[in-house]
């Protein structure tokens, strides 16, 4: 006699159509959320960099613009970093925007939790199953964390290619009206990475919680579902078609398919992934 667990037999004892789960796919709107305010952070260090930096590298111009080879630079690095660059930074790492950070955080992880929630009971809920509610205090807490550090990152990285852009151009002489626009080039760096950030932790995150409220409903297997479409990686594509001793593309929450790099991989946790888990019913394991 194999025993079940009170979630499989809850499971069990709650099917009442053969209609399968969809599986549930990262929210557009977590991800628009959490981008504009990624973005609206970096518009704010932009502001400082336009406010400080920028009317200071104008005022001392003629102290590092080179007339020719002779003549000697006289501002350096550390002059301009005293007077405008490390304010900027320092601002940035203070503890008020430690408390910024971890606002972001919490507000974009507990608004695609709530997200997730209402999708995964709504689409259990079309064929009679009322799952429970997992414990997620724990997980929750580690993706706030693993944000906040992001959130951190991207000023961090920000102001670190500023401080590169002003370095480079003022060993090399060049105006300010020069510097000016490549710090623009800059700001647009950090754009697209906030764009990546969110896109990426918004299905990372979507992908944890509807495994665990997956599992807590009692389901053991899923489907790797593929977006169907030309950006979709070719060993993802090859997972989803794999017959494996339970189905086509059919695996146990705790016997993932490998990554390229050979390590257990889920649906949506590879960089920009878009695949989904769809959990399998046990009739359909072969």
């Amino acid at each position: 006699m194999i025993l079940q667990s009170p979630s499989q037999a809850l499971l069990l004892s709650q099917l009442q159509t053969k209609r399968k789960p969809r599986g549930i796919k990262a929210s557009g709107q977590s991800e628009n959320s959490f981008r504009a305010r990624l973005r609206s952070l970096i518009n704010q260090i932009q502001e400082d960099i336009n406010r400080i930096l920028i009317p200071e590298l104008k005022r001392r111009e003629n102290e590092f613009v080179i007339a020719d080879s002779v003549n000697p630079q006289i501002i350096t690095l550390d002059d301009l970093s005293g007077d405008s660059i490390r304010p900027i930074r320092e601002r940035w790492v203070s503890p008020e925007f430690e408390l910024l950070a971890e606002q972001l955080a919490l507000q974009f992880v507990t608004e695609t939790n709530q997200i997730n929630a209402r999708r995964v009971r709504e689409d259990l809920n079309r064929f009679g199953i009322n799952a429970l509610e997992p414990d997620l205090r724990a997980y929750m807490e580690e993706a706030v964390s693993d944000n906040v550090r992001l959130i951190k990152s991207i000023s961090s990285q920000y102001l670190d290619n500023v401080e590169s852009v002003v370095s480079a151009n003022v060993r090399a002489g060049n105006r300010s009206t020069i510097i000016a626009k490549q710090l623009i080039q800059s700001h647009g760096v950090s754009v697209n990475r906030a764009k990546f950030i969110a896109r990426d932790q918004t299905a990372k995150l979507n992908a944890d919680l509807s495994k665990r409220r997956h599992l807590s409903a009692g389901f053991e297997y899923f489907r790797w579902i593929d977006s169907k479409d030309i950006r979709v990686r070719s060993r993802h594509r090859n997972i989803a078609k794999r017959k494996t001793k339970y189905g086509i593309g059919i695996y146990r929450y705790d016997e993932l398919p490998l990554s390229d790099s050979g390590q257990p991989i889920f649906p949506g946790h590879d960089y920009q992934c878009r695949c989904i888990a769809q959990p399998v019913l046990p009739s359909e394991i072969n």
